[in-house]
């Protein structure tokens, strides 16, 4: 077997390389034959008519191309002359454009000439030395003669209405271009010019790439070469594949791959590949017998390019004729193994009809999280129809009955089944109701599947509730010795200055350095008192806004100019960037006011000596975002969340006074005014991120 399928790769190997290089070797008389019976291009004509007469102009002054009728109105005139213009324009500029197209206009009776390569035209020329010739002469009464490739016979063939049509396309389209409307040129018509002698000619070596040459170059001198000879190779390959044996061909690699996919896809992909190849042929083969892409080779001086078109060549081939080659087996493959066949296993549709034919077996399957009314219905009426089908046999009641038997057993066993997990199930819910979220059932529990992941998740809900009351807990015990902690110092100050301040012995200075101090931590005891009575009614929701239109920036100017001494102590220089100095939010003065006041304080007691604060206040449309940066004095060990919690302070050690609520209840008083409060650490960077949301008119 291996042996036949190495002989058939490299007997279609061989046969796709000789149809491949065939093409190479018959390109060159392919492409003579084109250019012995070219066929000048229409529309290339017909600009070659317009831009005789824009030469005729450049020679002869006094030559008027246009001759009008009295019925034509001066502005119909002016409206031709400037439409004849600019198409004679634009199309002398796309063949002067053209280094390969050489012309030369000669007025007979002058003598005047223009010629854009004089030194390549001669007296003598052989027409069968150009890729394109033609001499156009017109005597004193102007009537043409014509020796060329241009079909040009007399003055009717110069329809000036037909050229400028040509030139835009149709009516429409002519109109769109020049202007909304066009006029109907009756009346007009083309003097002919007297005493001229024009020669065009393009070389038979091209150099360029330029307008002429291209359209001389068409589709339809060249594609006739590359769709005969794809039309013959696929005959050819036709035959191959039907004499050759299929069992052979599948077995080859590439062949028997494309048979493991759907056959949806396998037509897809190959129509989409054959069509791809096809156009690459075309396209090859016509920029190939042209000399295009020989042409662009040796522009861009890349060697061996003699070599490279004809490669390239014979690889498109070779790769097309063998998409087509996958496409002819692929037909012979879905009749010889039967056409039936292959529409139910290796088409989607029949894989599909497999699929609802398995479903069809499982209607007794049932899943209790899904409604099984259908289910049940059509497993009811399958067991209608086989109980009917059975009563109309001879022996039918008995058939029935054994049947009625049979389905009780087998509906028996399916009851055990869902007993057995059922009690699986019991099993899980018992250990997870012991507290034992460690129990992990992975066992398949039929019907009662969905049911298990609700127990799962419940699992993972309990865990996780069980994991929040811990943290709550851990955090109402650090919240109690934290309360307690900042509560006994002022209270033990403030004891032991009164049991001083008894002593009738100190002095009067001495006496009032202890009302001071006494004064001090009262001050510091009602401080924190306050903050918990506040953080304590944000939690409850006991708080009322009085909202009231006002300017922020005025606010934070107002709040700095307070904590202006505290912010000297330090030399702190504070630098503030608005984008207006009124921006105007509905917020509670008071919160707001409190909210930057713990702010600056912050700030106050943790920034660096010597550095500068920055408080940036962006008015971003729908809502305005206050930036506050400083430096820490002291390295920030903590994460921005744990910097929020109640009783934190950047200074772990609690030294500094205060009562650790400022941030908390800053954030507090944002978030119940609909806004957001976010702080971000970098280093030594500390920065607050205050973002409020302006009020939105419910009225409208």
């Amino acid at each position: 077997m291996r042996k036949r399928k190495n002989i058939f790769i490299v007997v279609f190997t061989l046969l796709l390389l000789v149809m491949s290089l065939s093409v190479v070797f018959l390109s060159d008389k392919a492409s003579a034959s084109v250019k012995e019976n070219m066929q000048v291009y229409p529309s290339l004509e017909k600009e070659m008519k317009m831009f005789i007469f824009s030469l005729v102009q450049e020679v002869d002054e006094d030559y008027q191309m246009l001759s009008f009728d009295e019925n034509v109105t001066v502005q119909e005139r002016e409206q031709i002359v400037e439409i004849v213009n600019e198409v004679m324009e634009e199309i002398k500029y796309k063949f002067d454009d053209d280094a390969d197209f050489v012309y030369q206009i000669t007025q007979t009776a002058t003598g005047e000439q223009l010629s854009n390569h004089l030194n390549r035209i001669q007296e003598d020329d052989d027409i069968s030395e150009y890729y394109f010739y033609d001499h156009l002469t017109f005597d004193s009464q102007g009537n043409i003669i014509n020796e060329g490739d241009l079909q040009i016979e007399e003055a009717a063939d110069f329809d000036l209405f037909d050229l400028i049509i040509s030139y835009y396309g149709d009516y429409q389209n002519a109109a769109y271009y020049i202007g909304d409307e066009l006029p109907s040129f009756e009346g007009v018509t083309i003097v002919m010019p007297k005493n001229i002698e024009i020669k065009m000619i393009v070389p038979e070596t091209l150099t360029s790439f330029g307008y002429v040459t291209h359209m001389l170059d068409t589709w339809e001198n060249y594609n006739g070469f590359a769709i005969i000879s794809l039309m013959l190779f696929s005959a050819v390959l036709v035959l191959f594949f039907l004499i050759y044996p299929i069992s052979t061909v599948e077995e080859a690699p590439l062949f028997r791959s494309i048979i493991k996919l759907k056959g949806e896809f396998i037509f897809i992909i190959l129509f989409t590949l054959i069509c791809l190849g096809c156009t690459a042929c075309l396209f090859v083969s016509y920029y190939s017998l042209n000399d295009s892409f020989g042409r662009l080779l040796r522009l861009y001086q890349i060697s061996y390019s003699q070599y490279i078109v004809p490669f390239v060549n014979a690889l498109v081939w070779f790769i097309t004729l063998l998409v087509i080659s996958l496409g002819l087996f692929y037909i012979k493959y879905m009749f010889a193994h039967g056409f039936g066949r292959y529409l139910k296993e290796d088409t989607l549709l029949g894989t599909f009809y497999n699929w609802i034919k398995r479903k069809m077996n499982r209607l007794t399957e049932v899943d209790l999280a899904q409604p099984i009314n259908r289910q049940l219905a059509q497993f009811m009426l399958i067991q209608l129809c086989v109980i009917l089908l059975l009563v109309w046999g001879p022996f039918g009641y008995v058939l029935a009955i054994i049947y009625v038997v049979a389905l009780f057993f087998w509906l028996l066993n399916k009851v055990k089944i869902i007993q057995n997990d059922y009690q699986k199930l019991l099993n899980s819910a018992e250990e997870l109701s012991k507290g034992n979220f460690d129990h992990k059932m992975n066992e398949d529990v039929g019907v009662f599947n969905a049911l298990n992941e609700k127990f799962a998740h419940i699992k993972t809900g309990f865990e996780k509730a069980v994991e929040d009351e811990i943290k709550s807990s851990n955090m109402k015990t650090e919240l109690i010795s934290n309360v307690s902690h900042d509560l006994k110092t002022p209270l033990t100050c403030i004891k032991n200055y009164i049991v001083l301040l008894q002593d009738e012995t100190i002095s009067e200075e001495t006496r009032q350095e202890y009302l001071k101090n006494l004064e001090y931590y009262s001050s510091r005891l009602t401080t924190l008192i306050e903050d918990l009575f506040e953080v304590s009614k944000v939690n409850s929701g006991n708080v009322q806004l009085e909202c009231v239109d006002l300017n922020i920036v005025a606010l934070i100017e107002q709040i700095c100019a307070e904590s202006e001494e505290m912010l000297m102590s330090k030399n702190l220089k504070v630098v503030t960037r608005y984008d207006r100095n009124e921006i105007m939010l509905h917020l509670d003065g008071g919160k707001t006011c409190r909210i930057f006041e713990n702010l600056f304080t912050n700030i106050g007691k943790y920034a660096m000596p010597d550095s500068r604060v920055y408080i940036d206040v962006k008015d971003e449309d729908e809502s305005v975002r206050i930036e506050l940066k400083n430096i820490s004095e002291a390295e920030m060990n903590f994460t921005p969340e744990e910097i929020v919690e109640r009783f934190v302070r950047g200074d772990k050690s609690r030294h500094e006074s205060g009562s650790g609520l400022g941030l908390a209840i800053a954030q507090s008083f944002t978030e119940i005014q609909n806004g957001e409060f976010k702080i971000e650490i970098d280093g030594d960077l500390f920065k607050v991120i205050l973002r409020f949301h302006r009020k939105v008119n419910t009225d409208e």
